[in-house]
This record gives C-alpha cells, sequence and structure tokens, in this order.
C-alpha cells in the first residue's frame, strides 16, 4: 500500500508518474526482498497478465475528475 501511495502522489518512478493507479492483486510477503521477487516473476508471467487485463475489462468504469488548471 506504501508503494501505491507514493505513485499516485508522483513520489515513485518516473514510469508512474502522471496517472492515478488502482490495486488490482495484493499478496503478503515476510521480507521485502520475497515481495520484490514475486513481483518480478508475476511481471513475466503472460497468464498472470492475461488474467489481469481480463479483470480490468469486467471491472466497473471509476470517473477521476479532471482539477482545473490554474490561468
Amino acid at each position: 500500500m506504501k508503494r501505491l501511495a507514493k505513485h499516485n502522489v508522483g513520489k515513485g518512478a518516473k514510469t508512474t508518474r502522471g496517472r492515478a493507479w488502482q490495486l488490482l492483486h495484493s499478496e503478503w510477503f515476510p521480507t521485502k526482498q520475497e515481495a520484490m521477487s514475486r513481483e518480478w516473476h508475476l511481471k513475466r508471467d503472460r497468464k498472470f497478465r492475461k488474467q489481469l487485463t481480463a479483470k480490468i475489462e469486467t471491472a466497473p468504469k471509476r470517473r477521476v475528475k479532471k482539477k482545473k488548471r490554474a490561468v
């Protein structure tokens, strides 16, 4: 949850900035090393990614309000 909050505030990696991120899958691990290893493997697992894509497509769409820019 910390990483998701950082991504949504714009404090994460450059590739995560400028988007509203939503949690699709969560697992708990006793160490950060194990969690990062699992994440690395999941990102390379085509079957798992296909399941997540299907989950996204069937999920109800949420509308995000756009912020007005000061002129």
